[in-house]
């Protein structure tokens, strides 16, 4: 599926305002354009239009290294053992003794916040994707050392309609699905 279908598809589909005002400025539309009567910005490619990301202004002062996630839970360690036990992360900054639980996890060039909070713990569960180049390696080694962690839906690498290969893992928290394309 190239860039230009799945835009097409994710504004085409219909989403809400926020994501569709989020989306036009990602892609370099401008916000101001009035909002249409079913709450889309009437200058965003929508019902069977497609999108071409090519034609978009492109922002080169704009570069970004890395994107990394906060994730809370209601005890912090039940992060560690799926980031640093199972998936192999370690600490590179450490206040899990503190009054407020942190660290940051590291493992070639990703990072990730871990807290202890449990009242955005219960708020927040997010989904993430870790695009490797050896799944078949990872679900051998993960699913051996650390199978409590293998999600119900996804045990097993399976080729998805997509074109992906995929397996997942979740706990309490989140869910983080494992792609090879």
């Amino acid at each position: 599926m190239s860039s230009r279908q799945r835009f097409s598809g994710a504004v085409s589909t219909g989403r809400p305002l926020r994501e569709a005002i989020l989306f036009a400025s990602v892609a370099g539309i401008d916000s101001s354009k009035q909002i249409d009567r079913k709450g889309f910005h009437k200058s965003l490619p929508c019902n069977n239009s497609s999108f071409d990301i090519s034609t978009t202004e492109k922002n080169t002062t704009m570069n970004f290294e890395q994107l990394v996630p906060n994730v809370y839970y209601v005890d912090i360690t039940n992060g560690l053992k799926m980031f640093a036990d199972c998936l192999g992360f370690v600490i590179g900054h450490n206040e899990i003794k503190s009054e407020q639980p942190f660290c940051v996890l590291n493992k070639d060039g990703l990072s990730i916040y871990l807290f202890e909070h449990a009242k955005l713990a219960k708020e927040h569960n997010p989904e993430f994707r870790l695009v490797t180049k050896n799944i078949e390696e990872v679900y051998e080694k993960v699913s051996k050392s650390h199978p409590e962690f293998l999600h119900p839906n996804l045990k097993e690498v399976a080729l998805r309609p997509w074109g992906a290969k995929e397996f997942a893992l979740r706990d309490e928290q989140v869910c983080i699905i494992f792609q090879q394309w």
